[in-house]
Formats: C-alpha cells, sequence, structure tokens
C-alpha cells in the first residue's frame, strides 16, 4: 500500500493535504503542557500565546513547517530519497494526525526542531563540510535544554556520532561542549547582571529527570501496546535497511547508523521524559519517519511492511 504511494506522486500531494487540513483541525484544539521542573524557558514568558488561541495555534504550526523543511531537506539531501522526499512528509504527518500530537502543545515541539538540526548539521564528516556544524549543533542542543533538561541526552547522539564517523574528534567534540557552554554563559551573564542569580540557581536545582521506570504502576494498556508496537517496528525497519543499504556506498551507510544513533537517543530521551508513553513518543517523530519512507521505496515489496506501518497508526490512535 505504501509503496504504492511512493510510486504515484499524485496520491502523495491528496494524502498530504488531507492530512494537512486533519492536523490544521487538531491544533484549533491546542492546549499548554506544564514545563518540566527547572526549565529556564517556561510558557508563562509567552504569556500572549496561551492567551490567544489563534496565535497559539499558528505558533504551533511554524514550529512544525520549520521541523519538516529541515527534515524534507535532511531526507533529499542524505541520498535516501530516489523520488523526491514526498514520503517523509506523508509519514512525519500521518504520525502527527494518528497520535494527535498536533492537540497538545509542549517543548517536545521546539525540541524535535533541534533533533532535525542537529540531524542536518551533521550529515556530512568532511573537513570542508564540519566548520561550525559542531559548534552550532551544541547551541542547538543547549536551547533545547532550556525547555526541557533531557533534551542534554541529545549531546550522546552527537558524541557517538563524531566518534563513528569522524577519524580527528576530539576538536569537533570540544568545539560542540563549547557551543552549549556558550548558551548556559549567556543566561548566568544575563540572571547575573539583572541581580537574579539566586532565582537560576534555585531553577537548577530543581532539575529533575523522571524516568518511566518509577510510575510502571500508572502505564495504561494502550502505553504498553504502543511501546511493543514501535518497538517492533524500529527493529524491523533497522533490519531490512541494514540488509537494503549492505550493499552500498560506505557514506549511505554511516547515515544510516546514525538515524539508528538518534533512534537509541530518542528512547533514552523518552524513558527519562516527565511526559506519559503516548506524548514521549514524540521524541522519535524524526526517526520513525525517515524509517518508514525509507522502507516505502524499497524494490522489494514486503507485506511485512505495510502490516508492521498499519498497526502503528493504531497504536497511536489508541
Amino acid at each position: 500500500m505504501f509503496k504504492f504511494i511512493h510510486t504515484k506522486p499524485i496520491l502523495q500531494y491528496i494524502l498530504t493535504i488531507g492530512l494537512f487540513a486533519f492536523i490544521v483541525v487538531q491544533m484549533v484544539q491546542t492546549e499548554i503542557f506544564v514545563n518540566p521542573k527547572g526549565a529556564l524557558m517556561t510558557w508563562s514568558s509567552m504569556q500572549e500565546l496561551q492567551n490567544s488561541h489563534l496565535a497559539l495555534s499558528l505558533f504551533l504550526g511554524f514550529t512544525m513547517l520549520v521541523q519538516l523543511l529541515l527534515l524534507y531537506i535532511y531526507f533529499n539531501r542524505s541520498g535516501f530519497a530516489d523520488n523526491g522526499g514526498g514520503m517523509v512528509i506523508i509519514w512525519f504527518f500521518i504520525l502527527i494526525a494518528a497520535g494527535g500530537f498536533a492537540s497538545k502543545f509542549s517543548p517536545v515541539w521546539l525540541i524535535n526542531i533541534s533533533i532535525s538540526a542537529v540531524l542536518l548539521l551533521n550529515i556530512n564528516y568532511t573537513e570542508s563540510n564540519m566548520h561550525g556544524k559542531d559548534l552550532f549543533s551544541g547551541i542547538f542542543v543547549a536551547v533545547a535544554s532550556l525547555f526541557s533538561p533531557v533534551s542534554l541526552l541529545l549531546s550522546l547522539f552527537v558524541v557517538s556520532s563524531l566518534i563513528v564517523n569522524r577519524y580527528s574528534k576530539t576538536k569537533d567534540i570540544l568545539l560542540f561542549f563549547i557551543g552549549i557552554l556558550l548558551v548556559y554563559l549567556y543566561f548566568f551573564c544575563y540572571y547575573f547582571f539583572t541581580d537574579r542569580l539566586p532565582l537560576l540557581f534555585a531553577m537548577l536545582s530543581q532539575w529533575q529527570f523522571v524516568t518511566i521506570f518509577t510510575s510502571l504502576s500508572g502505564v495504561a494498556w494502550q502505553d504498553i501496546v504502543l511501546i511493543i508496537v514501535a518497538s517492533i517496528g524500529i527493529l524491523y525497519a533497522g533490519a531490512c535497511l541494514k540488509s537494503h543499504y549492505d550493499n552500498k556506498l560506505i557514506v549511505y551507510r554511516k547515515r544510516l547508523i546514525n538515524i539508528h544513533l538518534l533512534t537509541f537517543t530518542g528512547i533514552l530521551m523518552m524513558l527519562f521524559s516527565p511526559y506519559p508513553v503516548h506524548d514521549a513518543l514524540a521524541y522519535l517523530l524524526v526517526p520513525i519517519s525517515l524509517y518508514h519512507a525509507m522502507l516505502s521505496q524499497l524494490k522489494v515489496h514486503r507485506l511485512a511492511n505495510d502490516i508492521i506501518m498499519v498497526m502503528l497508526i493504531v497504536a497511536l490512535c489508541l
């Protein structure tokens, strides 16, 4: 089914428009999430958005389009797309619509922009393509952590990706952490010169990493089904794509490894997220969209592809 959609651009356009319209309806019912404790940037600083439903919906739509643009650019520049990047857009919309993510506004939206930006920045690892990208990767990770401390786990993705893909990585890793420190240095200076350092230290002292294991009794059966189906889908996609790209150029295999590393980091972010399982799955929107977009264009059609994809959609709708 999804392979058929991949071969029919007109169906992609129709499906994209239909899903976009459905997501717009979800945005009209947007709610505000409470920030994790200790976040330096809170929704109270966006009071005007909270008071205006239209402004909030427009802001949510803007962040979604920015993330979608970054994901589309990455998919095409990576060489994974053999017929344009339409399928990654469709899958991104399918996951958002099925999971109802657009009806709730949380830091996860802004964090996903950082995830997409960091993934795009780390698409190439040659000397000519690395100038400044490590530094900006650190800045994006730090900015995301201002809204949720769990975003600091993205450091694992960047560092592990550099170790796997670069021969000389000490300087790159150092630049990455300098980017993180620059953002926090800015906030330190801001609170220092406004005589509010005690407030900054008070917020930092409240930083908490709440794991899913601390509230297993509160996990609903729908969440358990979602975890099982998502795990099966990720493992299946990883196995199929590995066998497909084993005969490709090493640059494509390294980019696939990058997506695997991002998936692993996203899973860790889910485990340490203060949100329920269903909402925390939004940390995996980017890698799951990429996985299924690539599976949809494999030359050998497997019925299991469609079955697992449909199971994931149903699990998100529960």
